[in-house]
């Protein structure tokens, strides 16, 4: 199982941060979405649109802590991490995917980067504490 999982982590983290990037450029539809529907006034579009780019950003140096992770070996072999991160990832692409294509509102890329991009990072950072700090390999 251990030899689908990991190439399986690999593809699901490059999906998801490839959904991520198509967020952040296509970001005007979904803020258009959150005043077409009243939600806020056309003054409130900068707003919500620096609000978008700081949690992409935010999820970007997620990815990057979780993919340094994933190909420094710290995480690669712990098999709870393996499977937290395909489960949070791919229901990131999941819900991302309907999230542009249905063009939902932008406040709720908050959800999804809460779900789907903090807690396998917290994760990871355990992940990280342990073998930095616990496993004595010299």
């Amino acid at each position: 199982m251990r030899l689908t999982v990991i190439p399986t982590r690999f593809i699901v983290l490059i999906l998801h941060l490839f959904l991520t990037i198509i967020v952040l450029w296509g970001r005007s539809q979904n803020i258009d979405a959150c005043i077409m529907r009243g939600r806020y006034s056309t003054g409130g579009y900068n707003t919500r649109d620096k609000q978008l780019i700081i949690g992409a950003s935010f999820s970007f140096a997620l990815f990057a802590l979780e993919f340094g992770g994933f190909l420094t070996a710290f995480s690669i072999i712990v098999h709870w991490q393996n499977i937290t991160s395909l489960l949070c990832h791919g229901t990131g692409i999941l819900v991302l995917s309907f999230y542009i294509f249905d063009v939902w509102c932008s406040d709720l890329y908050w959800y999804v980067f809460g779900f789907c991009c903090v807690l396998p990072g917290l994760t990871e950072i355990a992940v990280w504490i342990r073998r930095l700090l616990f496993d004595r390999y010299t």
